[in-house]
């Protein structure tokens, strides 16, 4: 039925175009009043307002078509569009004065959700017309499982088959690499049993043990399980069942993946378990044997279009009866990133062959995100590509300023700009750019960690978005299978029983320091199996053989007690339960804490070393947790709140029951997109976001850095993908099957095609940018130590012409009319009146930061090297500080700040007296207790500090700062102990018998001896050591202690006097050889005018005295050289 009628709601197209088409463009307006009953394509591409298409489309439907709610199907790509969507329909209907009853109904039956979600919906519904009677799904960990049988299984044929290279698909890699895989994929600690030689701990015997492997090119050869599970997926997003890809495969058939998909089908049959291709594969099927049972649906709208799959297009059409009611679809074919689950841009090509009647298309032309700069930067990218279409785009603002390219030498000084750009776009005044507004978008996952390490030492916090989901960390999927086990503890049913053996191996191997290894898990394993169809808690505790399958004493111990006293006590508790919160709430506990998780998790109580003097502990000392423990609490969270967002209860039921409902929906939100995380982030404190472009697809930031724009990593054909979010290539499966879905669909990815995928990637990330665009590229890539240099070249998709127009563009930085249209863009007030900060200081800094490379951050015309050390809301300097840009003070500073603050003090001790001061004429008149304030100094650049990779961090790095001087310095006398490092003993001043201190490759020497030759440079002769000083003129004038006749001796050079020695020294030697003294105190007589002096006067203290001849009574002026 509808909910709007003419007198509750008057004149619809009146309403409507009050509420909702005024807001919207031209193109916007033509594609929500489309009718309802044709075939509608929106091409929306990035910042179009696509979103609020849907809407206005929704309430078009619903107000002026009257469509009634359950008959309208909305898909979206994640769980997160859905909540979206239902939130902004929900504000749109508020605004139309309804009801909350009539507006909580159209919500709550609008078919809103994805295509899992959906079809799930329908199979539970319709499944037992194709023998699912059962819909439960199967997890990650029980799909390896299976496979794992498998590939123990495999008959010769099946080897023989690769040996002789007869197989289509590759499913095998070198022994070593899959290993790699796996460690990379679970990363976590192997047990290990006592020295009991119970376990192998050699990883690779026990790979030999457990798979066969083929030798080829002298390298073994096993089955890998992802590329299993990779291509058997492929096999179902083309529709085909295992009897389908008999009929169908032909030429591309392959018999090893025949022989995998039969036995993983016939064992999700034996267990009566769907993964999550077959809730696709399943509801096609269902839909196109039964189509009676198609619901009457009036309309279909598909959002992100080019996300599906063909087996989902599919499903679309049959919803709608191939075309015969209205279909609605959404999306931009050059945001297609996720080739690697089958997505296809080709699904808009496919639609206008597979329906019948005629497909309208609409293409947006309007982008309110971006500037026209970063906007016309992503049109190039597109135009580069002759394959891909691109329709002209117009933005809503633009500003002088553009993207901004740079080139580094490798990756360590390409973060390390990226850090200087965030410091100086976070000093602007006013706060115009938050952490937040700023976000690093990496192709690979390789390039986060060097990113991290910089805004590590930059104290620059940040959040890296996981590409794992939270339901799918190994803590988290431990707890679950706790409580499986608990609540199953007593079933007796086939299907249960399976998999309650998988779930206690799983529980026994994630436990550390049990002493159960993998020999004794393995040995458990095969035990369960040859006892099929018996409860595996009953095995464990009454079965007389566990001595032969766990021989190790503390292993066995610990399984029986794991049994006996954990799941049956938790199993006890849960009976009990009354319903209450705060009841389930110390359920959750005790399992938690009973389990041994909680210990395990813990890394210090905080009680060890934090006591008082008093004996008692510190209170403010805390608990410290490993980071899973936080998982954990996140975890019941999420329990607690299971049926307050999905029931309409408002006190819901903590007993069995509830438990029971949320551990069989629970491995939905897998499917559904896991965003817990994302809800939790979103008022989370103020940080940077570093995730991969898939990761970033929706999103938008002000300011965006696209690092790593080199061949190799923008496009990432051939890397490794364990490596980059999702599959940069297929690099494992270099022959590719080319198997069709139901005669149509080829799957045939030529090179080509994967670069055009790698160009959208590329496109996708640059979009994101709302104001500042940064991309930066490598010229050689250092992976680690160990690695070799390897040189890159830019990629492929900026070429030359791209490079000059960018260049052309000024930065943000450029001068005061840019850095307000930053401001205008940014939604905030310029002043440029501040007290402490500069806006011309800033720019000048800039500039000179650019002019050097752009690797040292400059400040206050300085380079500064601890960014630390600075306070980047200050750049003005005051009273002519003593402090430089860098806050550092010389040598000379510290004096004169210390001798100004010692005021008239007086010295009482007699040895203070007697050493000598550093003079200082002129005293800084600067006041020392201002100046080391503590506003002075900076303790941290930014509001917030970076968060280290563990749960407990908020403690800030120290920063030396220079204290303050109060007592007088002197020089260190004779014997005085010279302060040294803590880690050094003191030392004395050296002696004249001390050993000169050699590098110790060199020999130690000791002072020249007399006649001893010293070595010059091999250019010239050997000379000998100088003897002592003779006592007559003429051995003086020859070792050069002559005499210099000249008028003003301060303005000669040493050289010109050298020079005037060696031609005056026979007549100095006859004129002056009465007079020299034979005490070695030398005398020079004055003729006249000025007194004359030897050499030695330049190296040795002088003194002028006057004295009286003996003959006459003159007095005359002499310099005494030497006492």
């Amino acid at each position: 039925m509808s909910y709007f009628k003419d007198d509750d709601c008057g004149d619809d197209s009146e309403l409507l175009e009050k509420s909702i088409i005024t807001s919207l463009n031209d193109l916007q307006q033509q594609a929500t009043l489309f009718p309802f009953n044709d075939l509608l394509q929106i091409k929306a591409p990035p910042g179009s307002g696509k979103t609020k298409i849907i809407i206005s489309r929704l309430l078009y439907l619903l107000i002026c078509c009257k469509i009634p709610p359950n008959q309208i199907i909305v898909t979206t790509f994640g769980k997160k569009a859905s909540l979206e969507i239902k939130q902004r329909l929900d504000l749109a209907l508020l605004e139309l004065n309804l009801q909350d009853t009539v507006k909580n109904d159209i919500i709550s039956q609008l078919k809103v959700g994805t295509f899992h979600g959906l079809c799930l919906a329908l199979l539970r519904q319709f499944g037992h017309l194709i023998g699912v009677t059962r819909v439960e799904i199967l997890s990650e960990s029980e799909q390896e499982q299976i496979l794992k049988k498998a590939i123990q299984k495999v008959p010769d044929n099946i080897y023989d088959y690769y040996k002789y290279r007869n197989n289509k698909v590759n499913l095998m890699s070198p022994a070593k690499q899959q290993k790699k895989k796996r460690k990379y994929n679970n990363k976590k600690n192997s047990n290990k049993e006592e020295e009991n030689g119970d376990d192998i701990d050699d990883e690779d015997q026990l790979e030999e043990t457990m798979f066969a492997s083929l030798e080829l090119n002298d390298k073994h050869w096993t089955f890998d399980i992802n590329l299993i599970k990779k291509n058997i997926s492929k096999l179902k997003t083309q529709g085909l069942t295992s009897d389908t890809y008999i009929k169908t495969g032909g030429e591309s058939l392959d018999q090893a993946l025949l022989y995998f998909y039969q036995y993983y089908e016939n064992e999700c049959k034996r267990l009566m378990k769907l993964d999550f291709d077959d809730l696709l594969l399943k509801t096609y099927l269902v839909l196109k044997q039964n189509k009676h049972i198609i619901p009457s649906n009036k309309h279909i709208l598909v959002d992100e279009f080019q996300d599906t799959s063909f087996l989902q297009l599919q499903i679309v059409l049959l919803w709608s009866s191939n075309g015969k009611t209205g279909i609605t679809v959404v999306g931009d074919p050059n945001q297609c990133i996720y080739a690697f689950r089958d997505a296809s841009p080709s699904n808009f090509k496919d639609m206008i062959k597979l329906c019948e009647p005629q497909v309208q298309i609409i293409p947006l032309n309007q982008n309110y995100r971006s500037s026209q700069k970063i906007i016309d930067c992503c049109q190039y990218i597109l135009k580069s590509s002759q394959s891909i279409d691109e329709e002209p785009l117009s933005g809503q603002f633009d500003c002088d300023y553009g993207p901004v390219y740079k080139s580094f030498k490798n990756f360590t000084l390409e973060a390390q700009f990226i850090s200087n750009e965030i410091a100086y776009l976070k000093s602007l005044p006013n706060d115009v750019v938050k952490f937040k507004n700023i976000a690093i978008l990496a192709r690979t996952k390789r390039q986060i960690h060097v990113i991290e390490k910089k805004l590590l030492a930059y104290r620059i916090p940040y959040r890296i978005i996981d590409n794992n989901g939270f339901l799918q960390r190994k803590e988290v999927l431990q707890f679950m299978n706790l409580l499986k086990l608990v609540l199953h503890y007593d079933s007796i049913d086939n299907l249960v029983i399976n998999d309650k053996k998988l779930w206690i191996l799983q529980s026994l191997s994630f436990m550390e320091n049990v002493g159960l290894g993998k020999t004794s898990l393995s040995n458990l394993s095969r035990f369960f199996d040859a006892n099929t169809n018996k409860d595996p808690i009953n095995l464990i505790k009454t079965s007389p053989q566990l001595d032969q399958v766990v021989s190790n004493t503390r292993g066995r111990t610990y399984l029986i007690n794991f049994i006996k006293k954990f799941l049956r006590e938790s199993f006890l508790f849960l009976e009990k339960l009354d319903g209450s919160k705060e009841g389930f709430i110390s359920f959750l506990e005790f399992i938690y804490k009973k389990s041994g998780l909680y210990d395990m998790f813990l890394i210090d109580d905080g009680e060890g070393d934090n006591k008082n003097k008093d004996g008692g502990n510190n209170k403010e000392s805390k608990p410290e947790y490993d980071p899973r423990h936080y998982s954990i609490d996140s975890l019941k969270d999420l329990i607690l709140n299971f049926r307050e967002k999905d029931s309409k209860l408002e006190n819901p039921v903590f007993n069995k029951k509830f438990l029971s409902e949320f551990i069989s929906s629970i491995e939905l939100y897998a499917v559904e997109g896991d965003e817990l995380e994302e809800e939790k982030t979103k008022n989370e404190d103020d940080k940077v976001t570093i995730c991969t472009v898939h990761k970033s697809k929706g999103l938008e930031w002000p300011i965006v850095f696209v690092p790593g724009c080199s061949e190799d990593y923008i496009p990432c054909i051939f890397m490794d993908d364990m490596d980059v979010e999702g599959e940069a290539g297929d690099e494992d499966d270099p022959s590719k099957s080319n198997i069709s879905f139901e005669k149509y669909k080829a799957n045939n990815v030529s090179y080509q095609e994967k670069l055009n995928e790698e160009r959208r990637i590329f496109y996708v990330a640059l979009s994101r940018a709302k104001q500042l665009l940064y991309m930066t590229s490598i010229e050689r890539s250092e992976q680690d130590s160990n690695s070799k240099i390897r040189p890159m070249i830019r990629t492929r998709f900026i070429d030359d012409d791209l490079v000059k127009k960018l260049k052309k563009y000024p930065n943000v930085f450029s001068n005061l009319k840019i850095i307000k249209q930053f401001y205008n863009s940014m939604n905030k007030e310029f002043k440029d009146d501040l007290e402490d900060f500069s806006i011309f200081q800033l720019i000048k800094d800039y500039n000179l930061y650019l002019r050097k490379g752009c690797k040292d951050f400059v400040w206050m015309s300085h380079e500064v090297m601890n960014i630390n050390t600075i306070i980047l809301n200050k750049n003005k300097l005051k009273n002519n500080s003593v402090f430089s840009g860098t806050n550092f003070m010389s040598a000379k500073e510290h004096i004169d700040l210390g001798l100004s603050n010692m005021g008239n003090e007086n010295e009482t001790n007699d040895k203070k007296k007697q050493k000598r001061n550093i003079a200082i004429k002129n005293k800084s008149k600067v006041d020392i207790t201002k100046l080391l304030s503590k506003k002075s100094i900076p303790t941290k650049p930014f509001e917030s500090v970076a968060p280290l990779p563990t749960a407990t961090t908020s403690s800030t790095l120290p920063v030396n700062t220079p204290k303050s001087i109060t007592q007088p310095q002197y020089a260190p006398q004779n014997n005085d102990r010279i302060s040294r490092s803590p880690n050094r003993n003191p030392e004395r001043a050296p002696t004249l018998s001390t050993q000169i201190e050699r590098s110790p490759t060199r020999k130690q020497q000791f002072a020249p001896k007399k006649n001893e030759r010293i070595l010059k440079s091999p250019q010239r002769k050997p000379q000998t050591a100088t003897p002592f000083l003779q006592t007559n003129g003429e051995n003086d004038a020859k070792r050069g202690r002559r005499l210099i006749k000249d008028e003003n001796l301060d303005d000669i050079p040493l050289s010109k006097r050298l020079k005037l020695e060696q031609q005056n020294a026979e007549e100095i030697i006859s004129q002056n050889s009465d007079d020299l003294n034979k005490n070695n105190t030398k005398l020079t007589k004055n003729n006249g005018k000025r007194p004359k002096i030897t050499i030695d006067a330049f190296l040795k203290p002088q003194k002028l005295k006057k004295i009286k001849k003996d003959n006459d009574n003159e007095e005359q002026e002499i310099i005494v050289l030497s006492e």
